[in-house]
């Protein structure tokens, strides 16, 4: 990562109900990778112990992105809950994987056809 900063409140995995509850129990970060995409991270403040949940960092590997979401969602459903969630860490990765899926060829299962 090139540059890491804090770009103010809010959250994608608010509960109902609880957008009063102040800018200092949402916080977003972001991050650049070494070609300029960003990586976002988001903070939950809480009382109970820190949970990190991270995803994405092996290209191939795309359904962890979706995990490291659906755990941040049932998270946010404690009121006590602390944590950061990071659901894509490697977004160069995950374009180039993109790329080669779109362009045909499927990475790890790529056989010769014909």
């Amino acid at each position: 990562m090139s540059s890491c900063r804090s770009i103010g409140g809010g959250a994608d995995f608010r509960r109902p109900g609880e957008e009063g509850t102040g800018p200092d129990r949402w916080g977003t970060f972001e991050a650049h990778s070494r070609s300029g995409r960003t990586v976002g991270a988001r903070y939950r403040q809480g009382s109970d112990r820190a949970v990190i949940i991270s995803g994405g960092q092996h290209a191939n590997e795309t359904t962890g992105i979706v995990g490291a979401l659906r755990a941040a969602r049932r998270l946010a459903e404690r009121p006590s809950a602390h944590f950061v969630i990071s659901p894509l860490e490697n977004p160069d990765g995950y374009q180039l994987h993109w790329r080669l899926r779109t362009g045909g060829i499927r990475t790890r299962r790529s056989r010769p056809t014909g």
